[in-house]
């Protein structure tokens, strides 16, 4: 019976654990996407970093905005700007180092005074810089309907007097095709076409891009069509069928580029870096739209398969060994405990550090203000709390249903003759 436990108890052990490898392999299954490779179009940039926040007076530095530029050199032909104020207006010299065209940006909200000095420094911009493609007035302005489109158009108007690049101003799909007078003054259709903002499943996202493409198309045909955003999430909230992961991010990213490539559409993605202070605009979900985190890493691959989690291994590991060391103690001390309770109790254990090691994970991998850690600190002090109470009442539940009771000794007959 001794060395019958001891085996059983070894058994439990290694079934456990492969079985919890195998629900991380599970998990993170790869799925199989056609690769893509090459240069980007365009890319989205913003040259702020950590918690830089050009809405609480962040201002661009040249040398920071000189290391973004010789990182993104031999990746993209062109990067967009948003405004043309707050160190910003450096960027199309400094591209110009690395050979790169700018596709330049004024700000234009319902601040009047500012936006004079958008206007103002964008036209300078496009005056002194020969790697000038085009100009946009504006980011999704009537969206935000910080101004009227007369008020828009009048801008725009301003602009062509002065620049000699096309200019345009950048809305959604559908506010395009609702202000057909002001797409007939600009040079160039520049939209927006985030499926994920309006609920689309990934598995739609494509034919979702060139349907709007397509009704722009037919609705403006004697005009160029540029696509100056378009990306996935890698994290946030979900929004209807859209789900943010670095998973979706990656077959989003290689089925578009491999579309817009088949289809010669022109694109700039959204967005090259990671802008944590964007959680301040669109909640969690806009730290998360970079092709690179913050530090400037490649967050998912262009290439071979597309899993979940691309550390996964380590992360099984990690919860494997932190249950092996309780669970093998709890099995050599429960040799009156009947199978089935070594069983429920172990499993339980590892449940407890497989569910700990990816909280801890998920609390890892985000971008937090300091009130949000401590509020994790807090979440993870009731989440130990909890699994506690947890261990303590399932073992005394395997106790309950598993426990081998000892045998009471039989009770001596006294002897009649005495």
């Amino acid at each position: 019976m001794k060395v019958y436990f001891k085996v059983s108890s070894l058994l439990i052990l290694l079934a456990l654990s492969l079985a919890n490898v195998g629900l991380w392999t599970f998990v993170n299954r790869p799925m199989q996407e056609r690769p893509w490779s090459g240069v980007f179009r365009g890319l989205s940039y913003s040259p702020f970093h950590g918690d830089q926040d050009p809405q609480a007076g962040a201002v661009a530095s040249y040398a920071e905005i000189d290391e973004d530029l010789r990182f993104l050199q031999d990746k993209t032909t062109t990067i967009r700007t948003y405004s043309a104020l707050d160190g910003i207006e450096q960027v199309p010299r400094i591209a110009a180092k690395y050979g790169l065209r700018v596709v330049a940006g004024a700000w234009i909200d319902n601040y009047l005074d500012k936006n004079e000095r958008e206007i103002q420094s964008l036209i300078w911009i496009a005056n002194h810089n020969s790697n000038i493609d085009r100009v946009l007035v504006g980011n999704e302005t009537l969206l935000r309907a910080d101004v009227t489109p007369e008020q828009m158009l009048e801008y725009v108007r301003r602009v062509k007097e002065k620049v000699r690049v096309p200019v345009s101003t950048a809305e959604p799909w559908h506010v395009w095709l609702k202000n057909p007078g002001l797409a007939k003054e600009v040079d160039y259709i520049a939209v927006h076409i985030l499926p994920y903002w309006e609920g689309q499943p990934l598995d739609h996202s494509m034919d979702f891009i060139l349907e709007k493409y397509d009704l722009l198309a037919q609705a403006y045909p004697n005009k160029h069509i540029v696509i100056t955003e378009v990306g996935w999430p890698s994290d946030g909230r979900m929004k209807k069928g859209s789900v943010p992961s670095l998973k979706n991010q990656a077959l989003f990213l290689r089925q578009f580029l491999n579309m817009a490539n088949s289809h010669r559409l022109d694109y700039s993605l959204m967005e090259a870096f990671d802008q944590p202070w964007k959680r301040h605009m669109e909640g969690s979900v806009g730290s998360y739209w970079g092709i690179y985190d913050n530090n400037r890493n490649l967050k998912i691959a262009m290439a071979g398969p597309v899993v979940a989690v691309p550390h996964w291994p380590y992360l099984a590991a990690a919860s494997t060994l932190l249950a092996l060391i309780p669970m093998a103690w709890f099995l050599g001390s429960a040799g009156r405990m009947r199978a089935g309770g070594r069983i429920f109790y172990a499993t339980i254990i590892q449940a407890v550090a497989t569910t700990g090691v990816w909280a801890f994970h998920i609390a890892t991998d985000q971008y937090l203000t300091q009130s949000e850690i401590v509020t994790w600190c807090a979440l993870g002090f009731g989440l130990v709390l909890l699994m506690t109470i947890l261990l303590a009442e399932a073992f005394e539940l395997s106790e309950s249903f598993w426990l081998r009771l000892a045998r009471r000794p039989e009770p001596v007959a006294a002897d009649p003759s005495t």
